[in-house]
């Protein structure tokens, strides 16, 4: 590991990767091609959209809080989740994935309608609560943000109860605006055991970077923000919804059985955007909520805009790039201890750089075992204490330049020992280490004397580094893979899942010691440890579904269906069982116009792999789309027009039983054929990792 780093995919070369500011990005390329490919070339179309280009937007409510219970972090993160819409038996792995993503809350939303005939249980609540409690996470309780108002009396009236029960474990009731006063006053009126905090919500846009995927420049601004404005609570809603691939939403109508989708192969980006905002907020600790701002901070770009709080002799620079790329640009701040101003980076011929729109938190002065951390120009995301050793990651776009000072606790310069593109600057006199880099295709990881670590993470990595726990040991997994389960000890054994990309994934554990023996899927991986930087590295490997043998193709052109032009008002036509012999079989390339089209699939049954699956209907028109009985949405599509539906998988049925998509156009002329393909990106493979430590 010294002087190298770790590549995502093996036996690929430095130039054959694409950087963040080129036109395509290895995310759109080479996995998504070969399924893409064959798509396109059976349908003789062009290409289909990807997941990608969707945007669902968040709702981000942010507050000020005073008063909280003793014990809560510092600053309150929270995800907005609304358990009447989750089935019950994924309740749990939901909040696995909010407890993953660096979420120190959950914001439950309670419908208006709760306790009224009709409407939603408080019983379902108060099992949903106890549900959390059992996870050791804190509730923030509230109506949907998004809703416009009901009658507060009544919707507290009914949860008052659930309250009551569950008082120690709740935060707060969440209002925003005018609603904030009401709920008070009805909170007050009924002697309510639990504290009303008012909040101001905004809309943020969900849309990825095109040039980096992995980004959602809009949630990293309003989360980073939000904070330099003083917030010291987040709400943050919509956190499953949005490209990558479609979880929750589809098409133009989202109907609930589409919402009650679990989480299916890789997350959306809004989440990998999220989890590096809660383990930047997880280090960066209770003097970001008690500073206060400062005047002098600046940068020599214009576009560039920099704003700066001090808490004592601690700080924190935040900075808002724009969407045009920079290429040369140098920050200033007033040093917290010396009242001075400072311009960064020192490092001669060093500048900053950005690849588009982003945000981040800057600490000065941030005291870690072993030294402080004079100023990063990357942000720090991640401290974990090795043995005697703390290890401190950093994250930047691949090919930024940074630079971070370190003051150490040894009057003698400390060997160095890694990858760096110049020679550390020692200052004897103030004890101050300074080390130019720039995050490569990989992780570099630097070992500075006896004491410390340095792994400077590429951003898209920095998102997918999970925190796993061995006893009292707490160290990072930094990793590709998209998901980590909660990691079991049995005996001296760790167990936890990963799910992993289609190729070869690179996976690096900082650990002092090297554990005895490392297997995934009961086979033995081979692995390399480097003493010197702590760092346990391994290679998962995942077929390729192009390769497997299936008992299905995993890409299929249907051009034959059920038609009926009238199919009656009862809608029993559009269940899987609905017996259709009857009806007139077509070809899907001849014009019927409207009706209702039957089209049969199956699936291949593939043992330890999730695999979200889409349908591309080649639509001229309007349709309703349903699985199985079940409602998708309704799509429009123009001239023959390449339309995405995402098939919630829930609703699918591999192996042997079939499955029918029942598809009504309402307008138009016809269908085209249907294309049955994976979301191939995002198909995933189960990784059961055991390490015997």
């Amino acid at each position: 590991m010294s002087g190298s780093s770790v590549r995502r995919e093996a036996g690929r070369s430095a130039s054959g990767w694409r950087r963040p500011g080129d036109a395509c990005s290895f995310a759109s390329g080479a996995r998504r091609g070969v399924f893409a490919a064959a798509l396109v070339a059976a349908l003789a179309f062009a290409a289909v959209p990807g997941a990608n280009a969707r945007e669902v937007p968040h709702t981000l409510v942010r507050a000020t809080v005073a008063a909280r219970p003793a014990g809560t972090p510092p600053v309150i993160f929270a995800a907005t989740l609304n358990p009447y819409t989750v089935v019950r038996r994924f309740w749990g792995d939901r909040l696995v994935k909010i407890s993953r993503g660096g979420f120190n809350a959950v914001h439950v939303s309670v419908p208006w309608s709760i306790g009224q005939e009709g409407g939603v249980k408080t019983d379902d609540l108060d099992a949903f609560l106890t549900e959390v409690k059992t996870r050791g996470m804190k509730a923030i309780l509230g109506p949907p943000p998004d809703v416009p108002a009901g009658d507060w009396k009544a919707w507290l009236a009914a949860v008052l109860p659930v309250l009551q029960e569950h008082a120690e474990q709740i935060l707060w009731l969440q209002a925003q605006g005018e609603g904030a006063a009401a709920l008070t006053e009805a909170a007050q009126a009924a002697q309510c055991p639990v504290p009303v905090a008012d909040g101001a919500a905004t809309t943020v846009p969900g849309a990825a970077d095109p040039n980096r995927p992995y980004r959602e420049p809009a949630t990293a601004l309003a989360l980073r923000n939000a904070i330099a404005e003083g917030a010291t609570a987040l709400v943050w809603d919509a956190l499953f919804a949005g490209a990558a691939p479609p979880m929750m939403w589809s098409g133009d109508d989202t109907p609930v059985a589409s919402m009650m989708e679990p989480g299916q192969g890789g997350l959306p980006v809004g989440y990998y955007e999220a989890h590096l905002f809660g383990q930047v907020l997880a280090c960066l600790g209770a003097p970001l909520v008690e500073a206060k701002p400062v005047e002098g901070a600046s940068s020599d770009a214009a576009a560039v805009q920099v704003s700066q709080r001090n808490a004592g002799n601690q700080g924190f620079l935040f900075v808002t790039a724009p969407a045009d790329p920079l290429r040369a640009f140098n920050l200033t701040y007033v040093d917290p201890e010396s009242n001075e101003k400072v311009t960064i980076p020192k490092t001669p011929g060093v500048a900053l750089r950005t690849f588009g729109a982003g945000a981040r938190i800057l600490p000065l002065n941030l005291p870690v075992p072993g030294g402080v951390i004079r100023y990063s120009t990357a942000e720090v995301y991640g401290t974990y204490r090795l043995g005697k050793r703390t290890a401190i990651l950093v994250a930047d776009d691949e090919g930024a330049p940074n630079e971070i000072a370190l003051k150490l606790e040894t009057d003698q310069a400390p060997a160095v020992v890694g990858g760096l593109p110049t020679e550390p600057v020692w200052d004897a006199q103030t004890r101050t280490l300074t080390l130019a880099f720039a995050a490569s295709f990989g992780d570099t990881l630097v070992a500075i004397g006896d004491d410390l670590l340095l792994g400077f993470i590429p951003t898209e990595r920095a998102q997918r580094t999970w925190a796993l726990h061995y006893n009292d040991l707490v160290f990072p997994l930094i990793t590709s893979g998209y998901l980590l389960s909660e990691e079991k000890v049995i005996e001296d054994k760790l167990a936890f899942s990963l799910w992993t990309q289609q190729g070869k994934t690179a996976v690096v554990a900082l650990l002092e010691k090297r554990p005895e023996y490392i297997a995934a899927n009961r086979l033995g991986v081979k692995v390399t440890y480097d003493a010197k930087t702590c760092a346990y590295q391994f290679m998962l490997q995942t077929p390729t579904l192009s390769g497997a043998k299936l008992t299905v193709p995993a890409v299929q052109v249907l051009d034959r269906a059920r038609f009926l032009a009238t199919p009656g008002d009862t809608l029993t036509h559009l269940e899987r069982a609905f017996d259709d012999k009857s009806w007139k079989e077509v070809r899907l390339d001849k014009p019927q116009g409207v009706g209702c089209y039957r089209v049969r699939f199956r699936l291949p049954a593939v043992a330890n792999w999730i695999i979200p699956w889409k349908a591309t209907l080649n639509l001229t028109g309007k349709a309703s789309v349903y699985l199985n009985g079940a409602p998708l949405g309704v799509y429009t599509g123009v001239n023959g027009e390449f339309v995405e539906v995402g098939l919630p998988r829930t609703l699918l049925n591999a192996g042997t039983d079939g499955n029918v998509l029942a598809i009504t156009l309402m307008e138009g002329t016809g269908i085209g054929k249907v294309g049955i393909s994976p979301y191939m990106e995002h198909a995933v493979e189960h990784q059961a990792v055991v390490l015997w430590m």
